[in-house]
């Protein structure tokens, strides 16, 4: 992790991130078309309301070093 803060780190969070909210919103929308329980779907969301929070917080945490 010596690359933190680094323009390179940086996109290469964002392309982690998308593919984590692409592979959510896959999940949620293959939950509700095989009618899978509705816990999963409650869990895979705030799974990826976790990982904004967290880019979040490392994003102003790099601003203010």
């Amino acid at each position: 992790m010596a690359l933190v803060g680094t323009k390179a780190w940086a996109k290469q969070q964002l392309r982690a991130n998308g593919i984590r909210l692409l592979l959510v919103a896959t999940t949620i929308v293959s939950g509700f078309g095989n009618g899978l329980h509705s816990a999963y779907i409650v869990f895979a969301l705030g799974m990826a309301v976790m990982s904004v929070i967290v880019w979040r917080i490392t994003a102003s945490y790099q601003r203010a070093k």
